[in-house]
């Protein structure tokens, strides 16, 4: 009993500290939230896949529009460029995407852009934490994002 309290409170240990280390939240401590436009987002986490996502690749920027509600994507997935897409801000987070266009070339990766850009087109609401931003269908976490610098 003793050993496995002690090993319990070694799994706490090392939870509290890794959690607590995790890159993509460090700047979410200052709560000084990065802008929605205007930043570079790349990939860190999309739901249902383990798959790490390397730099210059699965990255996108929302670029304000005519309005400051309305504006188009543009980025990179897997190998393709997204050419087209429009996206619509609202109340509450509330973040709307039209279709996207993009590049088509075959990549090893294809199949985890084309889940990207999917997840990308079924998001209804945005959260951002510091410099990390959270993609929500319905308000269910799709993919997590970090700013770029």
């Amino acid at each position: 009993m003793k050993k496995f309290l002690s090993y319990l409170a070694m799994a706490a240990v090392v939870a509290v500290v890794g959690f607590g280390c995790c890159a993509c939240r460090q700047a979410s401590k200052n709560k000084i939230n990065k802008p929605l436009t205007e930043t570079k987002w790349h990939l860190v986490k999309m739901m249902e896949t383990d798959a790490e996502f390397d730099e210059g690749k699965f990255n996108i920027v929302f670029a304000p529009g005519e309005s400051e509600k309305m504006g188009h994507i543009s980025g990179v997935g897997a190998c393709n460029h997204i050419i087209g897409g429009e996206f619509e801000v609202g109340e509450k987070g509330k973040l709307s995407v039209g279709q996207l266009g993009a590049t088509r070339m075959a990549c090893p990766e294809l199949e985890l852009e084309i889940k990207f850009f999917e997840i990308l087109r079924g998001t209804t609401h945005y959260e951002i934490d510091g410099d990390v931003l959270m993609l929500l269908r319905d308000g269910v976490l799709q993919a997590t994002l970090q700013a770029v610098e």
